[in-house]
C-alpha cells in the first residue's frame, strides 16, 4: 500500500504487528470421559470421576480446576503424579496440568 509519492520516492507504511493473547475459556465438563476437542481450561459442571480426556491431540496441554469432590483417575490412559492410587480426588481451587503424547494424558510435575 503506498502511502504518498515524494518526488522519486515512495513512502510506504509497514505493517504493524500486535501480539495478541488468545481468548481462552474455563469449560464446564462432567462425566468419565469427557471431550476436550479444542479445549484448554477445564471445571467440573458435576462431580466426576474421568477415565480418560477423548480427542486429544498430540502435545497438547490442558488445565483442570480441582473441585474437591471429582477425581482423575491414574490408568492407562492417564499418568498421574500419584502413581499407585487408582485415582486421586482434585484439591478445591488447585488447578492440574496435563499433556497429551503419544495417546497418553500425562500429569504435569
Amino acid at each position: 500500500m503506498v502511502d504518498r509519492i515524494e518526488e522519486d520516492e515512495v513512502i510506504q507504511a509497514a505493517p504493524r504487528t500486535e501480539l495478541v493473547l488468545t481468548r481462552r475459556f474455563w469449560e464446564l465438563i462432567s462425566g468419565a470421559t469427557p471431550s476436550i476437542e479444542q479445549q484448554t481450561h477445564l471445571e467440573f459442571f458435576s462431580t466426576s470421576a474421568i477415565t480418560n480426556f477423548l480427542d486429544g491431540q498430540e502435545a497438547q496441554t490442558i488445565k483442570v480446576l480441582g473441585d474437591g469432590a471429582s477425581s482423575v483417575a491414574h490408568n492407562a490412559n492417564i499418568k498421574r503424579n500419584t502413581a499407585g492410587q487408582a485415582s486421586a480426588i482434585l484439591l478445591i481451587d488447585q488447578v492440574y496440568t496435563f499433556t497429551y503424547k503419544d495417546a497418553i494424558w500425562y500429569e504435569d510435575c
